[in-house]
């Protein structure tokens, strides 16, 4: 080894001793000849005292990459800083370069905010960050512990193919041209579903890996084109025995991460209680503000689009925002810009003043309405009552999200609304198995096709009532983030094939597509069910951080576009004509 000793690794028994130790430059102060340099690796800081003398002319400057001898001292106790060597010294008797840097693009350090897109073309750098060296090592952290409990519950871990068949489950594939195979591709996976499900099969009882799952689709904060999860598979089991596992697994994990003691088990809420309560399927149970119904309050209103959306099956749902009064105009505007993501309108208000109900809609109250009002909102003076009114998803959608929204406008205003430190995890169940998509005029998967449904349900098979089917489905949620899905799987071909048909397969694409799948399923598949969580995702939500790519050491930007290495890029003709391929140019 070149050096001695890393910097985490210092202590009192090395005082007076010779050390060799290498790093990189933090930050240079000269005084009167004399050099004061921070010196940097992946544990800790330490002060060096470097003679001018001893670098022959050479300056050190931020970031080079240096080796230095020396004798371990005290700070002068005036001169102490509580942190890791804040009281040691080195007193330098050698310094060796073993590599210049240029000027960086940015300084090395938390306390400057830097463009997204060039911290992601100089990751190297980035991830000399005190954070981000946290983030990665909580991300170790968390891994260690999965395994390390699952390996305890006789979990096997069994890595599954990175080339497959192509199944597109709703995003697009990213396909891999065969060279041996003259046009036809390999696909990278979405996820292990399918190889999973034939672990089962093979007999392996109990199954984990953390695999590398690809989707070509746009990221966002929360979503990567490529993201590991945790995924996890258990023969002839029912749901409780998976949340029980998974139960089990984020005890540990937090115990060991967080030093924070999770319930045994954690809160469970059906589907159609969640929209009706919060808008959303991932609701953040840390706050209030929880949604209620303005139909009957309503009905009968002078303004006859209230009027509308009742009889039309609308829903007209609405939140008491404490304190929200005081929002001037232009906020409460926002709030209606903000929800026309979500193709809503906009957003009708009251505010509750000693005066009664008063501004924005409260025109259109119908007479005498006022004390159902005030009893169903729960207002107090100072409250803002802030609804939307439309089509019941777009409304669910507007008011989920808003929800969330303001919640962190009235946390950032006061730094209490959101409390800190408290971790709610709810089991989200009794999911519809298939939702209507009237743009194709067909039935899609909610999650997935290879989900179990209720078996009372079985019977709108016959009558093709497919909505009135529910799906033994699952969703882990964490302060408003959806960690992952799960479900007790389809184990008998009969019962898949009707998923094919529902969801729009012939019998010739279900076999083109599945048949190898539905093939297996005929040699004595078992029941079995498991859940994927997004390790990335779970890591975020643990550091309270809002982008995900801080938690992983070289994501694609926004764009899609990886900054470091510039790709994707174009390819020789000699690399395209060995695939037997070519390019098409597009229209502009």
């Amino acid at each position: 080894m070149l050096r001695t000793h890393h910097l985490g690794q210092l202590s009192d028994d090395n005082l007076d001793q010779n050390l060799t130790l290498c790093g990189w430059v933090d930050r240079v102060r000269e005084v009167g000849g004399v050099n004061f340099v921070v010196l940097r690796d992946r544990y800790a800081n330490l002060q060096l005292n470097v003679d001018g003398s001893l670098l022959s002319g050479n300056k050190l400057s931020r970031e080079d990459c240096i080796l230095v001898e020396g004798i371990l001292a005290k700070r002068p106790e005036k001169d102490c800083k509580e942190e890791t060597n804040g009281s040691y010294e080195l007193t330098t008797q050698r310094v060796e370069i073993l590599n210049k840097s240029e000027t960086p693009p940015f300084v090395v350090d938390d306390k400057e905010v830097v463009n997204e897109d060039l911290r992601l073309k100089y990751r190297y750098l980035d991830l000399r960050k005190e954070s981000m060296k946290r983030n990665l090592l909580v991300r170790h952290q968390v891994v260690e512990s999965i395994r390390s409990i699952l390996n305890g519950l006789d979990f096997l871990e069994v890595e599954t193919p990175l080339l497959m068949k192509s199944t597109p489950e709703g995003a697009r594939d990213f396909l891999v041209p065969s060279r041996v195979f003259p046009g036809e591709f390999y696909a990278l996976p979405q996820s292990p579903q399918l190889y999973k499900q034939m672990i089962q099969v093979c007999g392996l009882d109990r199954y984990y890996q953390f695999p590398r799952c690809f989707r070509d689709e746009d990221a966002r904060g929360d979503r990567q084109m490529v993201h590991t999860q945790l995924d996890l598979e258990m023969s002839f089991v029912h749901e409780d025995d998976v949340f029980s596992v998974i139960e089990k697994v984020l005890g540990k994990v937090f115990a060991d991460v967080k030093g924070v003691n999770l319930p045994e088990s954690f809160e469970r809420m059906n589907y159609s209680e969640c929209i009706e309560r919060f808008g959303l399927d991932k609701p953040d149970l840390r706050f209030g503000m929880e949604l209620y119904d303005l139909d009957e309050v309503l009905k009968g209103s002078p303004y006859e689009y209230f009027n509308e959306v009742i009889e039309s099956g609308g829903r007209i749902a609405a939140m008491t925002v404490p304190g929200g009064a005081k929002f001037s105009r232009k906020i409460l505007d926002g709030f209606s810009n903000f929800v026309k993501a979500y193709r809503s309108k906009g957003v009708f208000f009251f505010k509750y003043t000693e005066d009664g109900f008063s501004g924005g809609a409260s025109k259109h109250l119908p007479e005498g309405s006022d004390e159902a009002l005030l009893k169903l909102s729960g207002a107090k003076e100072g409250d803002l009552i802030v609804f939307v009114a439309d089509k019941a998803k777009v409304t669910n959608d507007s008011m989920g999200y808003l929800r969330n929204h303001v919640a962190k406008k009235l946390h950032e205003e006061s730094g209490d609304f959101i409390p800190e430190g408290d971790y709610k995890l709810l089991w989200v169940t009794n999911f519809p198995l298939f939702e209507y998509n009237p743009d194709e005029d067909r039935w899609d998967a909610m999650h997935h096709m290879f989900t179990m449904p209720k078996e009372e349900d079985l019977k709108y098979f016959e009558t093709g009532e497919y909505e009135k089917i529910h799906g033994r489905l699952y969703d882990l949620v964490l302060n408003g983030v959806e960690l992952g899905s799960g479900s007790i799987r389809i184990h008998r071909p009969e019962l898949q094939r009707k998923i094919f048909d529902v969801v729009g397969f012939t019998p010739e694409q279900a076999e083109s597509r599945f048949g190898f799948f539905l093939e297996c399923l005929k040699y004595g598949a078992p029941p079995h069910g498991g859940i994927a969580l997004g390790l990335a995702r779970l890591v975020m939500t643990l550091l309270e951080l809002d982008n995900m790519r801080d938690v992983i050491a070289f994501p694609n930007a926004s764009s899609n576009r990886y900054f470091l290495d510039d790709s994707p890029t174009r390819v020789s003709e000699e690399q395209l004509s060995e695939l037997h391929l070519q390019t098409r140019k597009t229209e502009e």
